[in-house]
């Protein structure tokens, strides 16, 4: 596979860590992006960097520029696009959201070019790992100071009329949700898509080659997670951090056993101490978990919307259905993959899906915990409608690419042979 990497060194990494850092915050998933900025001018930002991404690898790679333009990428990006494009056309249905996503696909087949999924993991795991330390920092930490009206950095309020500290690097409730962690997005349930998708990568993609790394980050990323009080970030992260201790064989070893009782041991006396002394945080918990099991209106809705655009799709099954029917007509329409079924229909709503599936099937754990990874991920992205989200296309993208490159290559190759 042909790849036009920049420069292996340092200042080359950082500059790609802050390229996918102004991807996330200029999202209209961040409190910056859809609030802040407004969206036309978060999303024009994007595209101009990317654009600006572009020039800089063309003119880094000019003699090779020929090369480039003939890669089988172009034919991929060309054929993923048509997905979008073709069910809009069919329907003249002309929305900016399709062109969001075909922008989030043209991303990464950029990224592609220059960067493998390991690279792009590791630089996307450490700005995770950045937005979850300072999300912890100001969250319960700096906001301590301010609510005293010490080192009060600005405030905003948002549509919704909550009011949020700006700490830049995260948004700190001030009359609204104070005990959960929003880290820069526009609510805790986005927050956690982020946060599980860089653990699932920093175990099954990175490869670090270090495992006091890799449990290090684990440790930051779960941590941050458990203070979103998100249902379904907590509820998946349980089940992933359990299968990931049978399939690392954690209690294999002499040190993880030991370890492994001392863990145990911490979460008997944490349960109990809360169910004894029922601080605020027992109460949060347990609306947390309630959801699960009650008719929750959060949960129902949720549902409701997986039903209602699996429902559409059979009048029209090949293209789907307008894109402002299906999120209009259910309030917070939140299933990012039927959503994409609804708009696309059955025959184009599969590319990002079977991206996720060509991700997970590609990366590293015995087959067991890639389903488990898999179904995980799938719930963290069918909470939230994050079809316009560059994240929600980046990594599935990527992995179409790597695995397809060399069917898109080859009629390149046998015109050479000719």
């Amino acid at each position: 596979m042909t790849r036009y990497p920049f420069p292996a060194r340092r200042t080359w990494n950082v500059l790609f860590a802050l390229y996918l850092l102004a991807l996330v915050y200029l999202t209209r998933d961040s409190q910056a992006g859809l609030y802040l900025l407004g969206f036309f001018r978060a999303q024009a930002l994007s595209i101009g960097l990317t654009l600006a991404v572009g020039l800089v690898f063309l003119v880094y790679n000019r003699n090779r520029i020929g090369s480039i333009l003939l890669d089988g990428r172009v034919l991929l990006f060309v054929l993923f696009s048509l997905t979008i494009v073709i069910p809009m056309a069919i329907k003249r249905d002309w929305q900016l959201m399709y062109i969001s996503m075909i922008y989030c696909i043209a991303v990464a087949v950029l990224i592609s070019y220059f960067a493998d999924i390991r690279q792009t993991a590791r630089a996307y795991i450490l700005v995770l790992a950045l937005l979850a330390a300072a999300s912890l920092l100001c969250s319960y930490g700096l906001r301590l100071l301010a609510d005293r009206g010490i080192a009060v950095p600005p405030v905003f309020e948002n549509s919704f009329q909550a009011r949020f500290y700006n700490y830049l690097l995260c948004y700190v409730p001030i009359n609204y949700a104070k005990t959960r962690n929003f880290g820069i997005f526009r609510e805790p349930g986005v927050y956690q898509f982020f946060l599980f998708l860089a653990l699932y990568l920093n175990n099954y993609q990175a490869d670090w080659g270090s495992g006091k790394r890799t449990w290090g980050l684990n440790a930051l990323l779960v941590t941050a997670m458990l203070t979103t009080f998100s249902t379904c970030g907590v509820a998946v992260t349980a089940v992933f951090l359990m299968a990931l201790y049978f399939d690392r064989k954690v209690y294999d070893t002499p040190l993880g056993r030991k370890l492994s009782l001392v863990l145990f041991a911490l979460l008997a006396l944490a349960a109990a101490w809360l169910v004894a002394a029922k601080p605020p945080l027992y109460t949060q918990l347990k609306l947390m978990v309630e959801k699960l099991f009650t008719s929750n209106p959060s949960l129902n809705d949720r549902i409701d919307c997986i039903k209602f655009n699996l429902y559409v799709i059979q009048w029209d099954r090949f293209t789907g259905r307008e894109l402002a029917y299906i999120l209009e007509t259910v309030t917070h329409n939140t299933s990012s993959s039927t959503i994409l079924f609804g708009i696309l229909g059955l025959f184009f709503g599969w590319l990002n899906l079977f991206g996720w599936v060509t991700l997970v099937f590609r990366g590293r754990g015995h087959l067991p915990m890639k389903l488990v990874c898999l179904a995980a991920l799938a719930a963290t992205f069918n909470t939230e409608n994050l079809i316009t989200n560059p994240y929600f296309w980046l990594f599935p993208i990527l992995a179409l690419t790597e695995g397809l490159l060399p069917l898109a290559n080859a009629p390149r190759k046998n015109l050479r042979k000719a």
